[in-house]
This record gives structure tokens, C-alpha cells and sequence, in this order.
């Protein structure tokens, strides 16, 4: 087979964006298939320092005001380099499911119709297929996709079973969101067992955002009695949400010391030795998709109490190595982290049981495999 050429068009690159989904699966998806990869974003002070080959990429800026909400103008030069590079492209990989990576996919399938369409959907639900002309564009545009991942099993059936018509059915494969084994290796980062870790609960995320529930957490801590354990918030603090952060310390001076905000880590290493080192990890969203917070969780041998969202049945096992917890009830979740603080020795069973789960399913040299191989099926199949 000859060398392949692999494209990833995306919105945007900060420095956290390499150590996520985004750019993981180009990068896994290329050293399985031995391919040449492309990763094309829009330059910005931000992401200078991306250029050139990263892991075995190469990392291309283009000028581009490309972006998450998507608008003809704001588009035009990611899609002026698509119908400029189509015929070089041979695996188009796309990141969401909407109408700009649709209408590149048919674009592209048009300049090049041997070519293979990639989109990894990230979706939150299955999209409404729609009725009358609506429901013809979106079924003709589906025709352009040759593979759609979706994170969660539910999404999978769902799709599976024809909610978006036939032909999607046929080329949908289940690929959750996983952990970045290679790289934790290359850190030497060596997980812990339960004797080495520390009383520590940690969470990570845009910290007071709507879609996170920060406050949850810390309602819920302010309920308990934390005895020798501490709680670590990692992430950027919403500029809205430190008024609430600033009272909660004030009516709350006990916390002081209990409590403590990081701000950001990018740093890849030492953010999973926060992991490494706790023994409980919290997700309070009102809303997710696959969080990738949770692989690292998982990978890490964390118990994790979460709302639940999209994957969380499939992370914990069905509750057998964390809980749910109810949305906006800290009164819950402040029971749950009690029994965990006042009697903790469960965790012995469950750390192993995680560290299992994460080696076979959510890391990722074992997820891309499924599209790998498919890519592979395809090209033999239009050799014939």
C-alpha cells in the first residue's frame, strides 16, 4: 500500500489542544497506518510554537479566522486550502458533526472520489435527521462520510438502528475518547497504587463555567467533613465566578487550607501527577460528550463521582468503579465524598479493576485500531 496522506482540518490550536482527541487521533491514526500526517489550523499568537513536525505530525498554520462557530466567511481559507489540496488528500479527517465539516466532506468527495471521509462526531445526542428537503440535504451529505466515530454506546445504537437513516447506519463505529499511554510512558510517569496515593479529590476543567457545575463541588465540600483529605480545583478560574469563590472563602475559613485553586496546567506531566496522587475524581457537568478528563481519570486508578452525562456509563463500568451522582445535587454528592473520606478501602479493588478498563479499552492505541482497520477494508475493497 502505498504511503497515505492524512489531512485534519480544525478550528483552532491552544497549547492544551495537542494532549486531547483533536490532534491524538491524527497522531495514532498515522503511526498505525505508517501515513503522512497533516494537521492544518489557523495561526495565532497562541500557537507559534507549533510548527513543523510534532510526534510525527506535521503541524501547518495557515491564516485562517476559522472557528468553532462556523460561517461561510469564516471558513473561506480552510476551504480554499481543502479544494487546493483535495487531490493530494487521501484520508480527510474532520472533528464534529455540523455543517461545515458536511459540506467540506461532499466538496472534497467531489475534487476527490476515491478519497475517504473521517469524522470523529463528538456529538452530545444524535442529530435530528429532519423531514421533507432538510432531511433529502443532510441524507446526500451523508453520503460523503466513509466513516463516523461516536463516542458513547448509546450514540452508537441509536445511529445503529437508523435515527439518521440508512446509510450512516452502515458506516458507524463506536471509538470513545482514551488516554495517551505512549506519551505517559515517554514522561515516565509510573501510576501509583492505592498505598502511595494521597487523600486528595481533584477536578479538572474550565473551572465555573455553566456547563461545568463548579459550584456543586463546592457546596458539596462545604457539607463535609474533609478530616486529613484536601480538594484540588485545576483549571482556569471563569472571571465571573470568582466573586463566589472569594465569599465561599469567607464564609467558609476552615477551607482555607482544604481547598486549593492550581489555575491551568498545560504542562502534560505535571498535570497527571495530580491524577497520580489523588484518589477520587469529580465531574459535576450539567452537560458532555466523551469528557477527556475521564480516560485520565480512569488511567490514573481514580474512583470518580460524576453527574451523569455522555460516557459515564461507560468510564465507571455501570457504577463499578465510581457514581452517579444526581445533576445540581450537592447534597449528594457531599454523602457520597463522606462515605469515601470516613472509609476509603474500597478503592484498593477499584484501582486495579481502572487501571485494567484504561490499558484495554480507553487508551489509545488500542481505540484507533477499530478505524484503521477500516481505512485499510476500504482502499482493498476499491482496489478490487
Amino acid at each position: 500500500m502505498k504511503t497515505l496522506n492524512i489531512t485534519m482540518l480544525f478550528h483552532y490550536l491552544d497549547s492544551g489542544i495537542v494532549g486531547k482527541d483533536m490532534f491524538l487521533v491524527s497522531k495514532y491514526l498515522g503511526g498505525m497506518l505508517d501515513a503522512n500526517v497533516d494537521y492544518v489550523f489557523p495561526k495565532a499568537e497562541h500557537n507559534k510554537q507549533f510548527s513543523g513536525v510534532y510526534r510525527g505530525v506535521n503541524m501547518i498554520p495557515i491564516k485562517s479566522k476559522s472557528k468553532y462557530e462556523a460561517t461561510i466567511w469564516s471558513e473561506k481559507e480552510m476551504f480554499w486550502y481543502l479544494i487546493r489540496n483535495a487531490k493530494k488528500i487521501d484520508v480527510l479527517q474532520l472533528f464534529w458533526m455540523n455543517r461545515r465539516n458536511l459540506v467540506f466532506s461532499w466538496v472534497y468527495k467531489k475534487i476527490n472520489p476515491t478519497g475517504i471521509v473521517y469524522i470523529k462526531a463528538d456529538m452530545n445526542s444524535v442529530p435530528v435527521m429532519g423531514d421533507g428537503l432538510k432531511g433529502w440535504i443532510k441524507g446526500m451529505l451523508y453520503k460523503s462520510i466513509d466513516i463516523l466515530s461516536v463516542e458513547t454506546k448509546n450514540n452508537y445504537d441509536e445511529i445503529k438502528a437508523g435515527c439518521c437513516g440508512d446509510y450512516l447506519k452502515n458506516v458507524v463505529e463506536w471509538m470513545p475518547n482514551g488516554h495517551d499511554s505512549e506519551l505517559r510512558q515517554n514522561l515516565h510517569v509510573i501510576r501509583k497504587g492505592y498505598d502511595k496515593k494521597e487523600n486528595l479529590i481533584i477536578t479538572v476543567g474550565r473551572l465555573g463555567s455553566k456547563q461545568k457545575n463548579t459550584q456543586m463541588l463546592l457546596d458539596a465540600v462545604a457539607k463535609c467533613n474533609l478530616r486529613d483529605y484536601k480538594v484540588v480545583l485545576i483549571g482556569p478560574v471563569e472571571h465571573d465566578f470568582e466573586p463566589y469563590v472569594n465569599k465561599y472563602f469567607k464564609d467558609n475559613p476552615r477551607l482555607a487550607e482544604k481547598v486549593l485553586f492550581t489555575g491551568p496546567i498545560y504542562d502534560k506531566k505535571e498535570l497527571w501527577e495530580w491524577y497520580n496522587r489523588a484518589k477520587i475524581f469529580c465531574l459535576t457537568s450539567t452537560f458532555e460528550c466523551m469528557a477527556q478528563v475521564y480516560s485520565e481519570a480512569l488511567a490514573f486508578g481514580n474512583y470518580i463521582l460524576t453527574t451523569p452525562v455522555t460516557g459515564a456509563k461507560e468510564i465507571t463500568d455501570n457504577e463499578e468503579l465510581g457514581k452517579f451522582i444526581a445533576f445540581d445535587s450537592s447534597t449528594q454528592l457531599s454523602n457520597e465524598l463522606q462515605k469515601l473520606i470516613d472509609d476509603d478501602s474500597r478503592l484498593k479493588n477499584t484501582i486495579p479493576k481502572a487501571f485494567k478498563l484504561s490499558d484495554e479499552v480507553f487508551n489509545w492505541p488500542s481505540l484507533v485500531v477499530t478505524i484503521s482497520d477500516k481505512i485499510k477494508k476500504i482502499i482493498k475493497n476499491r482496489e478490487k
